[in-house]
């Protein structure tokens, strides 16, 4: 439900938030944000963790409470940028065109470095800015109990294989392994651990 506080912060509290994210952000190896544009992140906060992060993944979902006031390309110099087609979509204004071809025109106006996009059944597809190379995952499940926090999984699972790898192949298979086994439980049940990565692998 869309029943909930979505005002922005104010200057107090973002100013608070900023020297927050700025005491944490130079240490991290990795960081993640999750923007869904409730008025929590500024676009000069964002602009900062674009500048300040040394690898940056993240995902600025559209939803019913933003849609029509939001852009997935809040994050000027993401590393990572996590969108779903139906998403993509929107924000190219385009529905009918090959998806490959969509993901390189947007590609095209940004200084995004990689994009993945999920497709739900479909699996996933991830272009990389410098290689001009596509990857593709197919989607891992056996049965499907709850969607909700699947991309999450994904971009949390994705976002430390890569940083250990740098191999988009086997980042985006084993995020989409890891999604896959989210999927099949109710919410934040249970989490993905190394012992059911493995699991998944093996079978």
């Amino acid at each position: 439900f869309y029943n909930f506080e979505d005002s922005k912060l104010n200057d107090s509290q973002n100013k608070k938030l900023t020297n927050l994210v700025k005491s944490k952000i130079k240490g991290s190896d990795i960081v993640l944000v999750a923007d869904y544009d409730h008025g929590m992140i500024s676009q000069g906060l964002a602009n900062l963790i674009s500048k300040n992060s040394k690898f940056l993944v993240t995902n600025t979902q559209y939803n019913a409470a933003n849609i029509g006031h939001h852009t997935i390309n809040k994050y000027k110099n993401t590393d990572h940028l996590f969108t779903n087609e139906k998403e993509l979509r929107h924000e190219m204004r385009d529905k009918r065109s090959d998806l490959k071809i969509i993901i390189k025109k947007f590609m095209k106006n940004s200084k995004i470095k990689n994009l993945i996009v999920t497709r739900g059944s479909k699996g996933a597809l991830m272009f990389t800015s410098k290689s001009k190379q596509f990857y593709k995952s197919g989607a891992y499940t056996g049965k499907i109990i709850d969607k909700i926090g699947a991309g999450d999984t994904m971009m949390s699972i994705f976002s430390l294989i890569m940083k250990a790898s740098n191999d988009p192949a086997l980042s985006i298979f084993l995020g989409s392994l890891a999604a896959g086994y989210s999927v099949e439980n109710i919410g934040n049940s249970k989490h993905v651990t190394y012992r059911t990565l493995s699991k998944s692998l093996t079978h």
